[in-house]
């Protein structure tokens, strides 16, 4: 990230003239040629400074102020970096692309005849992979842990392998190691000499969309809504012509128009309808689980003398890393599981789940890999905005690892710091 504010910096201090356009996007918008098309005709006044990082960075960059506009393609990160800490603006729905599954062209994993996506991770799990991910926080991993969490699969690392780099370069690493990976198509067609092929492409859970934000600064430029009002428009069209090696599209047009996000855009078909549509964002206090991304880590009871024989939960270092929210259920992971002076490896577990319920109650599922052992349920209560207190654990039928009662809560941390 300071790597990042620096590029910023440089990229203002050294031009003289107006004020540049800060844009902020994507390494796809760039290495697909869509940023090309932008950047060569916008005509401003005035032209507009480019970083690229992945979507993670620049939705933090913007978020911090450091941005006009950015155009990004992580819809659950968007929602919970900048749209609900109210950090956007404005919303406008640009272009979608599509992902797709590549890999060897002997797809061992029989990838190319599966009926979904997550199906089609789910193969490539039981062969054992390999499977190269951009590991970056960038669209595309937001994309790819979701088709895990679908196909209930974690990742395991004898098989599993980060890059930490843009997708070109991720791509090219795969097409080495004659592993699968999750590439945005677009971009795929622009590589050349990759043994690796197109293996699955054809679910609607692939859809790879990019919305265009404007950034709610103290100071807003001048330029910013001309550059998204142009961009939505001329910009989309020379985007929306850019074609695949086969001649079909490589994007396509999104629904909708420029709005406050949580705006509805499309009129209500009648007055009374009309009448129930919000004028403003919806509160977080509305039934979203958003308000549960984070990461939490789980706080005993106090003891105040020691106890006689071991406390149920007490030597239990746990943190739950929640990242993605659809609906009422936030998704994410264990990030770290100690109990007592021993370490279980997190990819013990499976994807975690928090259910937000009615009067502020949380259930989550944490479940784990060994079909045998059965899956741990935490019912919690709201108690605050950083803290879920602990009213019931459970492991199957037999009591749950975690403390039940006074003083037992899962804390977030940045917000509380607590100790176990």
């Amino acid at each position: 990230m300071r790597r990042l504010a620096a590029v910023l910096f440089i990229a203002t201090a050294c031009r003289s003239g107006p004020t540049p356009l800060r844009l902020g996007t994507t390494y796809t918008v760039q290495q697909s040629g869509a940023l090309a098309v932008l950047e060569s005709l916008w005509t401003g006044p005035p032209r507009f400074t480019t970083v690229v990082a992945p979507s993670g960075q620049i939705l933090r960059a913007a978020a911090n102020g450091d941005l006009d506009v950015v155009i990004t393609h992580a819809p659950a990160l968007e929602q919970r970096l900048l749209v609900a800490p109210g950090h956007a603006l404005l919303r406008c729905p640009l272009a979608a692309s599509r992902f797709a599954v590549v890999g060897p062209a002997a797809d061992p994993a029989r990838v190319a005849t599966a009926a979904t996506a997550a199906e089609a991770f789910r193969r490539i799990a039981a062969l054992g992979g390999p499977f190269v991910s951009r590991g970056d926080s960038s669209g595309t991993h937001v994309k790819e842990l979701a088709l895990w969490h679908a196909a209930g699969v974690t990742p395991v690392r004898r098989w599993y392998l980060e890059s930490g780099a843009d997708q070109a370069a991720t791509l090219h690493l795969a097409d080495e190691r004659g592993a699968y990976a999750l590439a945005d198509l677009p971009t795929y067609a622009k590589l050349q000499g990759l043994a690796s092929r197109v293996l699955f492409a054809a679910d609607t859970a692939l859809t790879n969309p990019y919305t265009l934000y404007l950034v709610r600064r103290p100071q807003a430029h001048p330029a910013a809504r001309d550059f998204a009002t142009w961009a939505t428009h001329a910009g989309r069209d020379a985007v929306l012509a850019l074609r695949l090696p086969d001649g079909t599209p490589a994007f396509v047009t999104l629904a909708g128009e420029c709005a406050a996000p949580g705006v509805a855009v499309t009129p209500p078909p009648d007055r009374a309808l009309r009448r129930a549509v919000p004028r403003s964002p919806p509160s977080l206090a509305s039934p979203s689980a958003v308000v549960l991304l984070g990461n939490w880590q789980y706080v005993a009871p106090p003891r105040p003398h020691p106890p006689a024989r071991p406390t149920l939960g007490a030597g239990l270092l746990v943190m739950l890393e929640l990242d993605s929210a659809a609906g009422r259920t936030a998704h994410g992971r264990v990030g770290r599981w100690f109990a007592g002076d021993m370490g279980v490896r997190p990819g013990a577990f499976g994807p975690v789940t928090a259910q937000l319920g009615d009067s502020g109650r949380v259930t989550i599922t944490i479940p784990a890999t060994r079909r045998e052992v059965a899956a741990i349920t935490v019912l919690t209560a709201r108690r605050g905005d950083d803290t879920l207190a602990i009213i019931h654990s459970a492991r199957g039928n037999d009591a749950g690892p975690f403390a039940e009662g006074p003083g037992a809560r899962f804390v977030r941390t940045g917000s509380v710091t607590a100790k176990p």
